[in-house]
């Protein structure tokens, strides 16, 4: 269960079942390929820009933006900070490389 990762030090190899869990969805593996592609932070908005072109979706809107950022922020970005793939800087909104984000790269 993805209660289980937390438990874990970086270190350790988290067993299948948490991987695949932590990678069920489409998003956040949007989201560990562009932090792993990227050097340093990367702001909120960039992100739901990047995901939106990604997702294709037909019309970029401010709305169509907000509604992904508001799901990053909320869903996704603060599970994969509870496990410490990402670190995720709410009051900055920004999002970074997390130290267990190896153990999840060859799985992207």
């Amino acid at each position: 269960m993805l209660s289980d990762l937390v438990a874990e030090t970086a270190d350790q190899t988290p067993p299948p079942t948490d991987l695949f869990e932590v990678l069920e969805d489409s998003r956040r593996r949007t989201v560990l390929g562009m932090v792993q592609s990227e050097t340093g932070q990367i702001d909120l908005t960039y992100l739901s820009q990047r995901i939106a072109l990604y997702e294709d979706e037909a019309e970029l809107t401010a709305s169509s933006l907000q509604d992904i950022a508001i799901t990053l922020a909320h869903n996704h970005l603060p599970k994969l900070d509870a496990v410490d793939v990402v670190d995720y800087l709410h009051d900055e909104n920004r999002v970074e490389a997390g130290d267990r984000l190896e153990h999840f790269q060859g799985h992207l």
